[in-house]
Order: C-alpha cells, then structure tokens, then sequence
C-alpha cells in the first residue's frame, strides 16, 4: 500500500464539496491487528501498539467509547451498525464478520499503484455481503493514533479515528455527553485524508468488485419478479406471455396488492445512486378492457411516484379491483433480485 498523509481540508476526490469524513467506530469484539497478535478492540490500552496496514506500528493514544441505544436515536439508520461478511472483498478480507459504524471508512488501494481512498462503509451496502443491521442496542469503540492512519481490523484496512470535534459523542471523551452522537463531521472541520470518497469511479469500482464476489459466498440473483397477486385470504399467481401477466379474479374482489421481489438499484448496480427499494416498474394496468392511469386514484399504498410510461411498485402496491374478473399488468424493469442464500458455503474459507 502507498503511504498516505493526513491533509487539511480533504473533498471528496470525485467531485463536490468537502466530503463528510467518518469516526472510525468498530463494534465491540473486533479484533486489531497489533505485534502481539489480534487484539479484540475493547482491550486495546493507550500506549498499547496497533499494526498500520501501511507498515510499522502506531501507538495507541486514546480508546472512545460509546454505547448507543438506537431505539431512542432519532435516527436510527445513523448509528445501527454495518455487518460485512467474512470474505467480502477477498480471501481474509475480512477473516471474520466485521461490524461498523454507517460511516466508518474503509480503506481501498488504488490498483494501478497510485493513492488509495477510504469509502464510508454505507456507501459499499449491497444486501447480501455489507448489510446494515437494525439493533436496539450497539456499543462502538474509536482508536485514535498520534495520525489518522489505517489499520487491520479483522484482517480489512480500515481507518483510524479522527478527532473532529465529537469527543462529546462517547462516555470518556472528557465533554458533556450528547444525547443522540450523530459520528459525522465536515472534512473541513479538521486535518484528514485527501481520499476520501462517497461517489464516482472508485465507490464504483469497490461496488464491483464486492459483487463479484458474491458467489464465492453463496449469494445468486435473478431476474424473476416472481410476481403475485394477494387479495383477501388468498395469493394468486399470473399466466404470463412475456412481460405481461393477467391474473383471474374471483368474483367480488374488491381490492388486491401486486407483490413481487425487491432490491435497491444502489445495492445491486455498481455505478447506481438510487437507494428507493423496487418491485417492479408497471407500463400498463387494466381490469378487463377497461385501462387504469398510472397516476389515478386505483392506486394506493406501495407505488412510487409515476415517472414517463411507468411506475414502480415497492414490492407490496395496493391496486383498486372494482370487482373486475381480470387484471392485466405489463412490466417493463424488474431486478436484479436476490436469491436466498446458500448455506453451504463457507464465508472466511472461500477461495
């Protein structure tokens, strides 16, 4: 790895203003990499010495802690924490699950041997090796160093902390305790890497390289809808010719919902910002012979908002059924969905 050094007033490498620079907040029971083996986080003293994934040790300044309680922070989806899969990205990267605050930076070389970047976990989800985890509770740890450095954790370069302001945020920081840490500073705010990065080419290419991976894990996706229609005590299936599918009704059916897979554009698309969760994208609806308006009031709950010639459903869209005998919809996008994982897959082992 090329040695970077920390600079004041670090943006984002790809564009746009001062990019937001993330503490580097490890779950309790990570193990770092230090010269006297791996060392779970939480036992880490000041004075102590941490492996750098540049070479060489650093010495262990400070340890912040924080136990979080994400049932009471207004925000929870801040603070819940991101798991990545043992192997995600490579053979013992990580060698075990590792957990993460949202905006802990990762870090990534550059493969032609230029300066590498630190992308903010959150911006590397996918729905299957790097998940975000609703939990009530978590408790994070910081490890500050004389410099914000990279180091080993569970075998994965990740950043160090960076001391920008939100000592206040952890029990031991010395400051008047905040009520809800919200773990994020402007890069303007005080020194740090000039390769930080929340977009652009080389988010894209981490995406990627983390999505094919995944078979390696027992993850498969599919482009199959699996598209049904649940109406009252019962879940129908279409005749489908091609993209459209027509669904015979009972009679009486009054109101029914279209449920389908779903996945996050963002998540499944390497070079894809949109982070809406999608069914289906629907060009036509019809009950019968009789045509209904994307936009028109026959559409309830679970429809986003119509775009040019169609509208996607969140997996779950109620449509009004009028008592009609059939219903006729044509999809023109749809995927890529994920299959259910298979299980015989060891993660940390996979070649």
């Amino acid at each position: 790895m090329t040695n970077v050094h920390p600079v004041a007033g670090a943006r984002d490498r790809d564009g746009g203003g001062p990019a937001l620079l993330p503490p580097a907040c490890f779950a309790r029971g990570t193990g770092i990499a230090t010269p006297r083996g791996t060392v779970p986080v939480e036992s880490l003293r000041p004075g102590d010495s941490v492996l750098s994934a540049f070479g060489g040790t650093r010495i262990v300044l400070w340890l912040g802690y924080r136990r979080v309680d994400c049932r009471r922070h207004p925000l929870p989806r801040e603070v819940w924490p991101i798991r990545i899969r043992a192997g995600a990205f490579a053979r013992g990267q990580p060698v075990r699950d590792l957990v993460l605050s949202p905006n802990h930076g990762v870090y990534m070389a550059d493969a032609t041997g230029g300066p590498g970047v630190l992308i903010p976990v959150r911006c590397l989800l996918n729905g299957s090796t790097v998940v975000q985890e609703a939990a009530d509770t978590i408790t994070y740890y910081h490890v500050e160093l004389p410099h914000h450095d990279v180091i080993l954790a569970e075998g994965l370069p990740t950043e160090s902390y960076l001391d920008v302001g939100n000592r206040g945020a952890f029990e031991n920081g010395g400051e008047p305790l905040q009520l809800h840490p919200a773990f994020t500073r402007r890069a303007s705010d005080a020194e740090s890497w000039e390769g930080v990065v929340v977009q652009g080419p080389a988010v894209a290419a981490a995406r990627q390289r983390l999505l094919a991976r995944e078979s390696a894990l027992g993850f498969a996706t599919t482009g199959d809808p699996d598209l049904r229609l649940q109406i009252p005590g019962r879940l129908l299936r279409a005749a489908c010719d091609g993209q459209t599918c027509r669904f015979a009704l009972p009679g009486g059916t009054d109101a029914g919902w279209l449920v389908s897979r779903v996945f996050v554009p963002a998540e499944r698309l390497a070079d894809n910002d949109d982070r809406r969760l999608l069914g289906v994208a629907v060009t036509r609806l019809a009950l019968g012979r009789r045509e209904l308006d994307l936009a028109g009031p026959a559409l309830g709950e679970g429809w986003h908002p119509p775009e040019p010639g169609r509208r996607w459903t969140t997996g779950c869209a109620a449509v009004a059924l009028g008592g009609a005998r059939t219903l006729i919809v044509s999809v023109a996008g749809a995927g890529p969905y994920l299959r259910p994982r298979r299980r015989t897959v060891t993660q940390a082992t996979s070649p």
